[in-house]
């Protein structure tokens, strides 16, 4: 897993989505990126606000991509 991956893995860190060794890596490198703690931080109070809410699934579709020409 490579520095650049580590960065990107944040969000799903903070959403307890990591399989373990990615989650392993994750904490190791975290350990040492000031950044990625820093974000990791914020992202864990949306995980906060998003615990206990239900997926949309009666009656919601997504609209249809707009074009503009």
């Amino acid at each position: 897993m490579s520095a650049d991956t580590l960065h990107i893995d944040v969000g799903a860190h903070a959403l307890g989505l990591l399989e373990e060794p990615d989650r392993r890596a994750f904490e190791a490198h975290l350990a040492a990126c000031p950044a990625c703690h820093e974000e990791l931080g914020a992202l864990r109070e949306v995980a906060r606000m998003l615990d206990g809410v239900e997926p949309i699934t009666d009656g919601w579709q997504a609209r249809p991509e707009t074009r503009v020409s």
